[in-house]
């Protein structure tokens, strides 16, 4: 499948992840590992990829404001699922929450585009909700690496 030249549907799109790390940090390094999907998932928030932050440069002789890039994030995404004790990518995530070192994820997305990196998950609350709704589940992620797109062939 060839890379979409039109919008690509959020329906389809998943999260996996990898407790261990690709011995290169390319297409080839991400595609050697095994990596678990996320079951249940309802929601992937927030934005993913490079945000600088903006610094404001002000100069007595100069009434122009003039702007530079500042530090970046590649995002901090936040995955909303369905609580499934016993999947076993929710239970990778559990894991990946005690851990103090990077993970390997991927966002596939439905066209079968590929977006792999590195980062940590900082939280894993539940709710429990009303009597109209499910247990769900939140995953806050912090990614630490740029992200490697590889796109469907």
């Amino acid at each position: 499948m060839a890379a979409s030249k039109k919008a690509i549907n959020s329906a389809g799109a998943g999260l996996l992840v990898c407790l261990t790390l690709p011995a290169t940090d390319n297409a080839a390094g991400y595609e050697a590992l095994t990596f678990i999907e996320v079951g249940e998932i309802t929601n992937i928030d927030g934005d993913i990829g490079r945000v600088y932050d903006q610094i404001e440069v002000n100069n007595l002789r100069q009434r122009r404001k003039e702007y530079r890039k500042g530090p970046f994030s590649e995002g901090t995404p936040s995955i909303t699922t369905n609580y499934a004790p016993g999947d076993d990518g929710q239970i990778a995530m559990a894991t990946a929450l005690g851990m103090d070192t990077n993970v390997s994820f991927c966002i596939e997305l439905s066209d079968g585009t590929a977006k792999y990196a590195q980062g940590i998950v900082l939280s894993a609350p539940f709710k429990i909700g009303d009597l109209a709704g499910v247990v769900s589940g939140t995953y806050s992620i912090a990614l630490n690496t740029g992200i490697v797109t590889v796109l469907p062939t």
